[in-house]
C-alpha cells in the first residue's frame, strides 16, 4: 500500500487482486457512497490494475495522534464510531473482515473530524499474516490505543487494556465490547448521581471533610478490583517506560510558593537574593528564582476582529481548530483542524503545513505539506484567511 498524488488529489493505491466470485464486493464499493468508508475506484498504474482510495484532506490515526493522547471520552467515541461503521458496511453486504483496522490506514478527515476506514474486497497480505500468527484483525489497533491512551486517565487505561485483552479472544466482536463501554458509561452516570445525592444529604461539616480528602488516600488493598488495577499498571510499566513531563518554566521572577513544582537542578534554576545560611534565621523567608534568561516566544493573531496572544511554552505546537493539550485553537472556518505545526530548535522557530485544505503561507509563499521552513519576527504568516506573527 502506498499513497500517491494525481491531479491534486491523494490516493491510497492497492493492487487489484479481486477474484471473480468477489467482484460484487468491488461493485458495492465503487458504485455506492458509503459513509465513513474510503471511496474506491478502479484504475491502472504501469499497465497494472489497481484500486484507488481517495484520502485527500485526511490524516492517518498515526499522524493525528503523533503529538497528542487519547482521553477516555475520545476512546469511547472512537470505538462506538467503529461499531457504527461496521454496521453500515453490512447494509451493503460488506463483511467486517474486509475492513482494515490498522491505524496507518485509518484516516481522520481534517474538516469534520470523522473517521474513515479502508475496506478491501479481498484478503490483503497483512490480513493473511495476522491469520497465520493467530493475531486478531484488531491487533495493530489495540496496540496503538494502549500506546496513545492518557495514562493519567484511569478510565481510559481500563478501556484500552480491556480492548487489548479481549481483542485476542477468538469470539471477540466490536458489538460485544461496545456493550461493555455502554455499561461503563451507565455505571459512571449512576455513580455520579449517587455521590451527588450523598453530598446533598451530608451535614455541613462532613461535606467540608469530603472535599478536603484526597481520593488517592482511599487505597483498596484487597479484593478483585485492586488486583486488576495493579495488573494493568504493571503491564503498562513493563510495556514501555513513561517519560517525565518537561518542566514548563514561566518568565520573570517567581517565588517558591508560586512555582513549587520546579526542578532541583541548579543548571535549570538559579537561586538569587538571600544566602542559604540566612534561611534558618527567618521562618517567613521568601526565595526567588530567576528564570528571565529564557527566551520567550509569543504568537499573535486576530480572531473575530479581536487580537489574541499566547505564550508558547512547549513544543511542538499544532495550530488549528482541534482543541488539545499541545494545540493552539484558532476558531476560523478557513483553518483546518490540524492546519500547521510550529517547532523550536536552538531558539529558531520552524513552521510546517499539515496537509491543510486552504494552505499555509509565509510572506505570500505557500508552504508545501511536510516542508519545514524557519521563520523570524519579521515574517508574515497566514493560515487560510487568518494572519499571525511570532514575537520573540
Amino acid at each position: 500500500m502506498e499513497i500517491t498524488e494525481e491531479l491534486g488529489a491523494n490516493y491510497l493505491v492497492l493492487e487489484d487482486r479481486v477474484k471473480e466470485e468477489d467482484r460484487y464486493l468491488l461493485r458495492m464499493l465503487t458504485e455506492n457512497y458509503i459513509k465513513n468508508l474510503l471511496s474506491c475506484r478502479c484504475g491502472y498504474r504501469n499497465e497494472e490494475a489497481v484500486l484507488k482510495y481517495e484520502v485527500s484532506n485526511m490524516h492517518s490515526l498515526v499522524t493525528e495522534y503523533e503529538h497528542s493522547i487519547l482521553s477516555s471520552t475520545e476512546l469511547e467515541n472512537m470505538l462506538l464510531e467503529l461499531l457504527s461503521i461496521g454496521t453500515r458496511a453490512r447494509e451493503y453486504l460488506l463483511d467486517e473482515k474486509n475492513i482494515v483496522y490498522n491505524p496507518e490506514y485509518m484516516f481522520v478527515d481534517v474538516e469534520d473530524d470523522s473517521l474513515n476506514l479502508l475496506c478491501v474486497p479481498y484478503e490483503t497480505d497483512e490480513m493473511i499474516a495476522l491469520h497465520h500468527m493467530n493475531k486478531g484483525r484488531y491487533y495493530f489497533l489495540a496496540d496503538f490505543l494502549l500506546d496513545k491512551v492518557d495514562h493519567n486517565d484511569e478510565k481510559a487505561v481500563k478501556i484500552a487494556y480491556e480492548f487489548y485483552r479481549m481483542s485476542k479472544e477468538e469470539l471477540f466482536s466490536l458489538e460485544k465490547f461496545c456493550t461493555y463501554i455502554k455499561r461503563l458509561q451507565t455505571d459512571s452516570k449512576e455513580s455520579k448521581l449517587t455521590e451527588s445525592e450523598a453530598v446533598c444529604t451530608m451535614p455541613h461539616e462532613e461535606k467540608v471533610d469530603s472535599f478536603l480528602t484526597d481520593p488517592k488516600d482511599d487505597v483498596i488493598s484487597t479484593g478483585r478490583e485492586s488486583k486488576k488495577t495493579f495488573s494493568i499498571r504493571s503491564f503498562l510499566q513493563k510495556r514501555r517506560e513513561r517519560k517525565e513531563d518537561d518542566i514548563k518554566m514561566p518568565d520573570g521572577i517567581v517565588t517558591v510558593d508560586d512555582y513549587w513544582g520546579a526542578s532541583d537542578d541548579e543548571d535549570v534554576i538559579k537561586c538569587s537574593g538571600v544566602r542559604p545560611e540566612e534561611e534558618e534565621d527567618d521562618d517567613n523567608l521568601t526565595m526567588f528564582f530567576d528564570v528571565s534568561e529564557q527566551e520567550v516566544h509569543r504568537i499573535v493573531w486576530y480572531e473575530n476582529g479581536k487580537e489574541q496572544t499566547k505564550v508558547l511554552t512547549s513544543w511542538p505546537v499544532v495550530l488549528g481548530k482541534q482543541k488539545g493539550t499541545d494545540n493552539l485553537c484558532i476558531n476560523d472556518p478557513s483553518v483546518s483542524r490540524r492546519h500547521a505545526r510550529l517547532n523550536c530548535r536552538n531558539n529558531s522557530i520552524f513552521i510546517e503545513d499539515l496537509g491543510s485544505k486552504n494552505g499555509t503561507f509565509m510572506n505570500g509563499r505557500k508552504v508545501k505539506s511536510g516542508e519545514e521552513i524557519p521563520i523570524s519576527a519579521e515574517d508574515r504568516l497566514q493560515l487560510g484567511r487568518v494572519a499571525l506573527s511570532i514575537i520573540s
